[in-house]
């Protein structure tokens, strides 16, 4: 509930789309016209712009112990950076910030208000535990940044744009209900159109909406590195605090924080699990291999622009690239040069297309085959030239969407055996290996998984705390990873699991089979766990298979008996 109201709050947008949805009602039971409806939507939207950020306030003093220490406080944790601030904001014009201070362990900051005017900046303890003090520079000239790019205002109308495209969708489609026959039809193609128009509008401003949230993640992260001349601290820091992230303990209110501050943090905390573990699978290993893997992953994996699409940040690797031209710009050398990277791994693009290619068609599979099935089916059967009765007619019809029926139950099922037949490949067997050299293997996909097999020692839950996580943490020599279980008995196989197993296999030494997949963030699907003499067999690949085949024989029933 606290998260609930804390994100309705602060975000804003949740709320805003319940009141869209409420006046919209009103205007289909007549209540309120049309114009009307969209004027309350602009002026709720000037007025939560205007009051929101006050309402934020409330919510995180209330709910994260929020302290204003302004710019003074800020001096006195670091007198530097408090100074660089007050140089940054004379420099361009704009009124400090107020500054806020949450007693949290995660590194994060974020900044929120209407404008310039009343901006503020909200950093954790975290931001001090981890970074150096150049790098929380860097993240203090990183808010700066949207408050110099009026970041607020833009975002701000941006939603109002989306907002109506979705209600000329709902007007049309109330217009469509409640017109009549005759001559009052003459518009119903209008506003048909202008229905689809303007939900496809609406769909389509969504993901604008979040590419523009992830275009000024890179001019705020441009405004730091120019301000502080320092791109260099800036990368470090956006690993650090990823790796602050992912070492952290997950516990609720912490947990609650970076959700409700997700759309306007720093750091994504979704994308954090990817370039956390890598730092700290690079600590352990003492060389920056495993970063430079999730880097170039970032970069040149096709895979990695559908990880970035829905994503209100962008990815880690893509930020430190251009941080990186940045710091060639300023003459400087950069922490990590990209294009070295590209030479130093021998990056095949070629490679790259081609298993994405090949991994995009197995993932298209079922539903390529339903398409193929349905048209195939259609030119087989033909079209009745005459049907004499109606009685015939239905039950041609009848029979038609029968067969249909059976045909894209059957074809679906057969794609989604192979797919998983593909993914989850035994053929090679689990050649072993260790986390870093998968960490390394840009090649890798979240459709295709890698089959090896590694020794080392269970260490945690993948939620710490959490007693129904069936998932784990595994650990070897080189680094840590994720390990996803699955029951053969969805869900309940899972919880009873996590309720009877795991907490007997944290701090056992063991071997696991499994296949390393990639995405917006890495794990391994499990196939066996070798523990105590004894062998635990996740059903990952059994699961896909036998719902792929249940489905193929529902749909061959239907078409042969039914």
């Amino acid at each position: 509930m606290r998260l609930f109201i804390a994100s309705i709050f602060t975000v804003g947008l949740l709320f805003l789309m319940l009141l869209t949805l409420v006046f919209t009602i009103f205007y289909i039971t007549g209540f309120i016209e049309w114009y009307i409806l969209i004027g309350l939507t602009i002026f709720l939207n000037f007025l939560f712009w205007l009051v929101g950020p006050y309402f934020s306030d409330w919510i995180y003093r209330f709910f994260y112990h929020l302290e204003w220490i302004e710019i003074e406080g800020l001096s006195k944790r670091n007198k530097d950076v408090a100074d660089f601030v007050r140089a940054a904001c004379r420099k361009n014009n704009i009124k400090v910030p107020k500054i806020g201070y949450i007693n949290d362990d995660n590194p994060t900051s974020f900044t929120y208000g209407s404008a310039a005017f009343n901006a503020r900046i909200v950093f954790t303890e975290g931001v001090f535990t981890y970074l150096k003090p150049n790098e929380i520079k860097t993240v203090f000239a990183h808010e700066i940044g949207h408050v110099v790019h009026r970041d607020f205002i833009v975002m701000a109308i941006a939603s109002v744009i989306i907002q109506t495209f979705y209600e000329v969708y709902r007007i049309s489609i109330s217009i469509l209900r409640t017109r009549g026959g005759g001559r009052k039809n003459k518009g119903k193609a209008f506003f048909i159109v202008t229905a689809i128009v303007g939900y496809i509008f609406y769909i389509i401003a969504t993901y604008i909406l979040l590419y523009l949230s992830r275009i000024r993640e890179y001019f705020a992260d441009d405004f730091s590195a120019r301000e502080t001349r320092d791109p260099n601290g800036l990368s470090s820091a956006l690993v650090k605090i990823a790796y602050g992230i992912v070492k952290n303990p997950e516990d609720k209110k912490q947990l609650d924080l970076l959700k409700s501050t997700r759309a306007y943090n720093i750091f994504d905390f979704k994308i954090a699990k990817t370039i956390g573990l890598a730092y700290c699978n690079a600590v352990e290993e003492k060389k920056w291999s495993p970063v430079e893997g999730a880097i170039l992953f970032d970069n040149y994996n096709p895979w990695a622009f559908f990880s970035e699409i829905s994503s209100t940040h962008p990815l880690t690797g893509k930020r430190i690239e251009k941080l990186s031209e940045i710091a060639k710009e300023l003459r400087l050398r950069p922490m990590f040069n990209i294009e070295d990277l590209y030479t130093k791994y021998q990056v095949d693009k070629k490679r790259l297309y081609r298993n994405f290619s090949v991994d995009l068609f197995f993932l298209l599979l079922p539903i390529l085959l339903m398409i193929f099935s349905i048209i195939f089916y259609g030119i087989t059967i033909g079209v009745p030239q005459e049907i004499r009765t109606l009685e015939v007619y239905v039950t041609s019809t009848q029979l038609l969407i029968k067969n249909i029926i059976g045909i894209i139950l059957a074809s679906l099922g057969i794609g989604y055996f192979i797919k998983t037949s593909y993914s989850y490949s035994t053929k090679s067997g689990f050649p072993k290996t260790d986390i870093a050299d998968l960490m390394d293997d840009i090649y890798t996909s979240p459709v295709k998984g890698r089959p090896n097999s590694l020794k080392g020692e269970i260490v945690g839950r993948g939620v710490p705390g959490l007693i129904f996580s069936e998932d784990m943490m595994f650990r070897d020599s080189t680094g840590l990873i994720y390990l996803n279980y699955e029951s053969l008995i969805p869900f309940f196989g899972n919880l009873i699991f996590a309720l009877t197993k795991v907490k007997d296999l944290v701090g056992k030494k063991c071997e696991i089979e499994g296949w390393f997949v990639r995405g917006l963030s890495h794990w391994i699907e499990l196939n066996k766990i070798y523990v105590d003499g004894k062998e635990i067999k996740s059903r990952v690949r059994l699961l896909g298979i036998i719902f792929g085949l249940a489905l193929a024989s529902i749909g061959a029933f239907i078409f042969f008996y039914i």
